[in-house]
Order: structure tokens, then sequence, then C-alpha cells
């Protein structure tokens, strides 16, 4: 369990789970106080890492598709295609409860613009990277823990997708 009085500083607080019930004895020092299974990452700070993102030289913002709610399905291409240089694809929060996954990104996304990083800039020399920081914004903008926005776990929708059930493509 993570608390907050401001929604900015997070921080753990000692908590139980039985199996059937998450538990957990807090004294607030502040008139209101936040809870969260993960610190939340908010769709703001999306579209701030986006936008960071795709103002640097190598790195490129395309829309793949749009998803049920219209949102966009966004991807950031670090480097530039050579031959020789491998792919490699990189997804987050596929389950948007686990917004823990996209403070991951947010941090791989500041290592690849930062120019001084040494190891990002030797990454870069031998792969393109191709990012999506966010597979399901509008279970993340619901506050849905594991499902998109007619309740279908994407992670289940590999094998068969549908239109109906995962995204609208451009």
């Amino acid at each position: 369990m993570v608390a907050s009085y401001d929604r900015e500083e997070w921080f753990r607080i000692p908590s139980e789970f039985d199996g059937d019930t998450l538990s957990f004895n807090v004294l607030p020092e502040r008139g209101s106080m936040y809870f969260a299974y993960f610190a939340p990452y908010s769709y703001d700070r999306h579209l701030d890492l986006l936008h960071m993102a795709q103002t640097e030289h190598h790195c490129t913002l395309e829309t793949l598709g749009h998803t049920l709610d219209n949102n966009d399905m966004s991807l950031l291409t670090f480097g530039e295609p050579e031959e020789g240089k491998k792919n490699i694809w990189v997804i987050a929060r596929q389950h948007p409860g686990e917004t823990m996954a996209e403070w991951f990104m947010e941090g791989l996304i500041q290592r690849l613009v930062d120019e001084t990083d040494t190891t990002a800039q030797a990454l870069l020399e031998k792969a393109v990277l191709y990012v999506v920081p966010n597979m399901n914004p509008d279970g993340a903008n619901r506050g849905h823990l594991r499902t998109n926005a007619v309740g279908v776990n994407l992670n289940r929708e590999w094998q068969t997708p549908s239109m109906e059930k995962s995204l609208r493509y451009s």
C-alpha cells in the first residue's frame, strides 16, 4: 500500500493481505490522505512524457491507432533504422493498474534522450527502440486494474485480436 498527502510524493505504509482483504492502520498527519495500490501515473504525466521525448532529434512520435475510447495509441521510436541494427520493442501498462511499468518507461525514455548517457547511446548505435509507454490508456483513464474500456484483459487478446475488443487502427 502506498499513501500520499499531495498526490506527488508517495510512501509505503505497512499493510497485510490475508488472501481476501488488504488491511492497514495509519494515523494521518494531515487532514486528508490518498491511498493506492501503486503510485499512480496520470494521463497528464503520460502526455508530458510523450511531448518531452518527441522533442528530441533522435525520437519520433506516431499514432498507431485509436483506442475504443478514441485515445491515441502512441509509439515512440528511438534511433535510425540501418542495416545490421536490431529492432527492440518495449511495451508497458497492458494492465493499466500496473503503473510501475510506466514509471519504468519514464526512466528508460529519460536515459534514451540523454546524450551524455554512454550506455543509452551505445545501445542506440546498435538498435532501434520502439516504445509504447501505455498499451491501455482507456483502462488507465477509467481506473481499471486489468482491463480496457470494454472489460477485456488485453493480455488475452494477442492470439486473436478484434476491433471490437481492443483497438481501432488509423
